[in-house]
């Protein structure tokens, strides 16, 4: 993420209009901040935010520049119902437009529509099967049975998403939380050890983005259980 900072903050000098440069700088900015990455957040997170607000004033009708862009102000915090509002519009200009579907099925996730984002995530992978994100569906897909008390199905989804891309924070932190609710707290704080989770960590704030209260308190219940106190 820092390598590609330095390669699109050049692309930005060249253009400082070129919005999908500003949208894809604006969601590094979000993903160092979200999987606590970064020494100094709120830096980042000002940074990323008017990245992100430049970029839809550049393109903003350009699909990939707008789930960015949506994207970095989802992590960041703001208001999901304007941008759930912007993702749709974005759709209906392109609905062959994959990268737009993940993004309103990661909306859905956090605004507790976790069937509807299942939906979204696998029409996103049939539009392109080959998506260089997969990990990013499946942690998605993951959380929305977690969600659901599908824990068998979150698990699958989520070992795979882990397997291959062992860094992605969000997806220990829920498979932690869900092999607790199954049961299997070996396991669980094995991967509690392994990612050297910590009662209180910055992630663990982020995790307060997900809207809808019971599901908050199922999944820090389950990281609960595996850590031995309150997250």
């Amino acid at each position: 993420m820092l390598n590609a900072l330095d390669l699109l903050g050049q692309a930005i000098q060249r253009d400082p209009n070129y919005g999908p440069a500003l949208a894809a700088a604006a969601f590094c900015h979000s993903q160092t901040v979200w999987s606590t990455w970064v020494e100094d957040a709120e830096a980042a997170r000002h940074a990323g935010t008017a990245l992100a607000r430049r970029a839809l004033d550049c393109a903003s009708d350009d699909a990939d520049t707008v789930g960015h862009a949506a994207g970095a102000l989802m992590n960041f915090g703001e208001d999901i119902n304007v941008l759930k509002v912007l993702i749709d519009n974005t759709i209906a200009r392109n609905p062959s437009s994959a990268f737009s579907w993940f993004w309103s099925g990661w909306m859905r996730t956090f605004s507790g529509e976790a069937d509807v984002a299942i939906e979204h995530f696998e029409k996103s992978l049939r539009l392109d099967p080959r998506a260089t994100r997969l990990a990013f569906h499946l942690t998605g897909i993951g959380i929305c049975h977690f969600f659901r008390r599908r824990f068998d199905q979150a698990a699958t989804a989520l070992e795979t998403s882990l397997h291959e891309l062992p860094t992605y924070t969000t997806t220990s932190r829920f498979l932690i939380s869900c092999y607790a609710h199954l049961g299997r707290l070996t396991e669980a704080r094995e991967l509690v050890a392994r990612h050297e989770v910590r009662s209180g960590e910055p992630w663990l704030k982020g995790g307060a983005l997900f809207r809808d209260e019971e599901q908050r308190a199922l999944l820090f219940d389950g990281l609960s259980l595996a850590i031995g106190s309150s997250p």
